[in-house]
């Protein structure tokens, strides 16, 4: 970016009069964009002029192409605030059909004699027609506003450094200060503040008019929480002070001996409403895909924990997520998601959002997974009652890609279809890649869990169906892999007999014993008929009981009790699953096990 700007634009080397130039491209349905500048005093002679071009842009290789744009669907704007961004006046408009083809840079230049000497922030808004299929990018280079000061020091970056991290971790915090005024400038310090504390300064050196500096600060966090950290410049010399403070950076700090690993590639200023999760609608399902080379994650390493960068005018409380990870062969979602049924449950609970710009939505698992080194996959399902409007913003931010990294769905009125299989419907590809952060453990030990399941005369059973914490192994498979530490429930069934139980895993291999006291039939186990049907559902079965039954119970693959009857007479009653997640459910009838699919 250029110095002293914010927004959503990138900075490309090899284009413009300076080498650096503001640029994005605008294609398929790709939003506006904006810049708005810092604060700036404009003095008694203003100004305010930049060079500009728009070219084309080839939207099906992804390149930028070096012709002039010629089409019609671009509108663009200026317009100034003097009130520090709380309103903003019109400057000038260029509406769609008015842009005037040309392949090199024209000189715009607005009358601003009416701001002398008052601090007012500019934006530059551009946007597209959605209607129109053309496509191109929008240069901005060379920027001159207000009036220069003799003296003024002015902070040109956010506060860069890791956003999460592990108590009494050392981090680096760096901040880019620029000498503004006309006059060389030294005696300077720049000081770091958690909230109203000071924990730190920097001593800046002597700096030439235009010149600039990156001052680094190391800081370990002894306290577990969040924390808002900030820069500021100490100076006696400076003759504007409005410009000397940065934007507030939001820290998450977590438990000793955590470490935060940043994805790198996938950071970036780009918003995105409806992927990893959307809040617009009460259902919502993404799968990100974190390729091998991109991450920093060592091979044996413990992930513990996901964090994502995001922006919301608006708290949200207690929303339900579960986060499913593994690794996949896949280096592309384009045909679709990896089965959540091959991935691993490590988080099914509530998350909340502050009103934060640049907040951390950190997620610690429930089960810590063991990465192996390959392509990682990562689904998160959310539901909540919490629907937000078109007046609230609440989005992700990351950076758009072409080359397809995630895939999302969302729902109004019912769950995301998530079959036996994990086939996923109504998912959609999506170019964004959210801002990522793993959080990673070396001190979490794995362990080997195997089932022996028997019968009644102590052979083996190989046709019993057994969930482990939620997920449901195939049949006859009774081995679970690299389990972390923890208590995990289980619940095993067998021809309408059920076992539920946990299994305690501390550092060692586990093995469980599950034995079966009787066998009968699913659907005659005693004299008492019982039929259940439409099998599978998309909304109610029916229980057909020719003698009544004392007790029905629904149950999810996690034993949990999702349904229940007593007392139910003979004949034939009816439950209503609508409001049931799509999968298996295990239904009871006095110790009489069914297997039940709602789709």
């Amino acid at each position: 970016r250029p110095i002293g700007w914010s927004g959503s634009f990138c900075v490309e080397s090899g284009h413009g009069s300076d080498g650096k130039v503001i640029t994005h491209s605008f294609w398929f349905l790709d939003g506006p964009r904006n810049l708005i500048t810092n604060p700036v005093f404009m003095g008694d002679n203003p100004v305010f002029s930049f060079d500009y071009r728009v070219m084309q842009f080839d939207i099906n290789s992804g390149e930028y192409v070096d012709q002039p744009f010629s089409g019609t669907n671009l509108e663009w704007y200026v317009r100034v605030s003097t009130d520090n961004g709380q309103t903003y006046t019109d400057l000038y408009y260029s509406g769609y059909g008015e842009h005037e083809s040309n392949a090199d840079y024209q000189t715009f230049t607005l009358d601003v004699s009416p701001y002398a000497n008052q601090v007012c922030m500019f934006e530059i808004y551009v946007n597209r027609d959605y209607g129109m299929p053309e496509a191109f990018y929008f240069d901005i280079d060379n920027f001159q506003i207000g009036t220069q000061k003799d003296r003024d020091f002015s902070v040109v970056s956010k506060i860069k450094g890791l956003r999460v991290l592990g108590v009494n971790t050392e981090a680096e915090y760096t901040v880019s200060v620029r000498n503004e005024g006309k006059e060389s400038m030294d005696g300077y310090s720049l000081h770091f503040y958690d909230g109203e504390t000071e924990i730190g300064m920097v001593q800046g050196s002597s700096l030439a008019s235009g010149s600039s500096e990156d001052l680094s600060f190391t800081h370990a966090f002894t306290e577990e929480g969040e924390h808002t950290l900030t820069a500021r410049i100490e100076s006696d010399q400076d003759q504007f002070s409005a410009n000397n403070g940065s934007r507030p950076f939001y820290l998450s700090v977590v438990e000793e001996g955590t470490k935060g690993i940043m994805v790198e590639s996938y950071e970036g200023e780009d918003l995105h409403y409806n992927s990893p999760i959307s809040f617009y609608y009460p259902y919502s399902f993404s799968q990100v895909l974190y390729r091998q080379d991109d991450l920093k994650v060592e091979e044996g390493e413990a992930i513990s924990g996901i964090a994502l960068r995001y922006f919301s005018d608006v708290e949200i409380e207690r929303t339900r997520l579960t986060v499913w990870i593994g690794e996949t062969d896949s280096t592309s979602l384009m045909n679709g998601a990896t089965p959540v049924s091959v991935l691993t449950k490590v988080f099914d609970g509530t998350v909340d959002i502050e009103a934060l710009d640049g907040g951390n939505l950190v997620i610690e698992f429930q089960t810590p997974y063991l990465y192996q080194g390959g392509n990682l996959a990562v689904s998160l399902y959310k539901e909540s009652n919490t629907v937000l409007d078109e007046s609230q913003s609440m989005a992700f931010y990351g950076f758009y890609s072409l080359s397809t990294v995630s895939v999302s769905a969302t729902s109004s009125d019912a769950e995301i279809n998530v079959d036996e299989e994990g086939v996923l419907s109504q998912v959609t590809a999506v170019l964004n890649r959210p801002a990522t952060i793993f959080l990673t453990r070396s001190d979490i030990a794995f362990s080997k869990v195997t089932f022996n399941v028997i019968d009644q005369n102590n052979n083996p059973v190989s046709n019993a169906t057994l969930t482990f914490n939620g997920t449901e192994l195939p049949e006859g498979q009774y081995v679970i892999e690299n389990v972390a530490d923890g208590t995990y429930p289980y619940v095993a069934s067998l021809n309408g007999e059920t076992i539920e139980g946990t299994v305690t895993v501390a550092g060692t291999d586990v093995t469980e014993t599950v034995q079966f006291q009787h066998v009968a039939n699913e659907f005659n186990a005693s004299k008492n008929m019982i039929r259940v049907y439409p099998n599978p559902t998309v909304d109610k079965i029916h229980i057909d009981v020719a003698e009544g039954a004392r007790e029905i119970g629904l149950y999810d693959i996690s034993g949990r009790l999702v349904r229940k009857a007593s007392k139910a007479p003979a004949g034939v009653m009816e439950m209503d699953l609508s409001g049931c997640r799509n999968g298996l459910y295990l239904l009871m009838v006095d110790g009489q096990a069914f297997k039940v699919t709602k789709r």
